[in-house]
């Protein structure tokens, strides 16, 4: 299945939200993820999609349950609290 590019960005937005929601900043993050910033950032602006095992790993940092996230990504309509 591919990814469109409204996905990608949405994807990114919800990202970029609970990042924000955590109150911490991209450098933060990636430290977090052991990743580079410049990767975290490209992920918030919809260029690239984190993996689902990156996505387990933000879900950890930001606290947030296990799959949380992703439904946020995946049902967008349903799951507005997030953005």
């Amino acid at each position: 299945m591919r990814i469109t590019e409204e996905q990608k960005q949405h994807a990114g937005q919800v990202i970029k939200s609970c990042r924000k929601n955590f109150k911490i900043n991209q450098n933060e993050l990636a430290q977090r993820l052991s990743v580079s910033q410049p990767l975290v950032s490209l992920w918030e602006k919809g260029k690239i999609v984190p993996s689902l095992h990156d996505l387990v790993a933000i879900e950890k940092a930001l606290n947030y349950a296990e799959g949380e996230i992703l439904l946020h990504i995946a049902y967008p309509k349903q799951n507005t609290d997030t953005e």
